[in-house]
């Protein structure tokens, strides 16, 4: 039977069966190959990891490591340091935990219009990485920094503008989500950017 075309047929949304949640979950290397993919035959590693937290524990999911430029070869690397991986023993990856964040990723077929969605490591993180040592205030200087958080709070709070009543159980600040939406003819402002360095690095 040929298959569906756009003419024919209502795309639809299929969804990989049995779909691993987003998320971070610990992981840990269970396997490694090189190999190509495409026509274009892209040299690549593959690396299959095996959740160890959170609702898909126990599961497996690969990741795509790209060696087609220096700038993605850099990242693979960082990537797979991060696992354990050196001196060309494929078994190496399999020595460390990482983290890997897990995203839902959403492909068009130029075929039949269908969305397809499955789940994808967008990055491979250093478990450590953003951790401190956290430990229990004094009750005194507990105090003392509620204190001085309730004030800033407050002051945020007074910031609101002037003859707006926001929805209840919401905050309608001049500068949040929530902020009323510009008068007619006029261009909003524009969210501050991001500071340098912020973006997540890795796959």
């Amino acid at each position: 039977m040929p298959e569906e075309s756009k003419e024919n047929s209502t795309p639809k949304r299929i969804v990989e069966p049995n779909i691993i949640p987003a998320g971070s979950y610990m992981a840990r290397g269970a396997s490694m190959e090189i190999g190509t993919v495409g026509q274009n035959e892209t040299e690549v590693c593959r690396v299959v990891f095996t959740l160890e937290d959170g609702p898909a524990k126990g599961r497996t999911i690969e990741w795509l490591g790209w060696l087609n430029s220096d700038a993605n070869s850099q990242r693979t690397a960082e990537s797979l340091a991060l696992t354990g991986y050196r001196n060309k023993d494929l078994s190496t990856v399999t020595r460390s935990v990482v983290q890997l964040v897990i995203e839902h990723e959403e492909s068009v077929s130029e075929k039949n219009g269908n969305t397809y969605v499955k789940a994808r490591v967008r990055y491979v993180n250093d478990p450590e990485r953003g951790r401190m040592n956290f430990a229990p205030m004094p009750t005194a200087q507990k105090m003392s920094a509620l204190d001085r958080l309730n004030g800033l709070v407050a002051e945020v709070h007074q910031k609101k503008p002037a003859g707006i009543a926001p929805d209840k159980g919401t905050t309608s600040f001049g500068f949040g989500a929530n902020s009323p939406p510009p008068a007619p003819g006029t261009t909003p402002e524009a969210a501050p950017a991001p500071p340098a360095g912020s973006g997540k690095k890795m796959f």
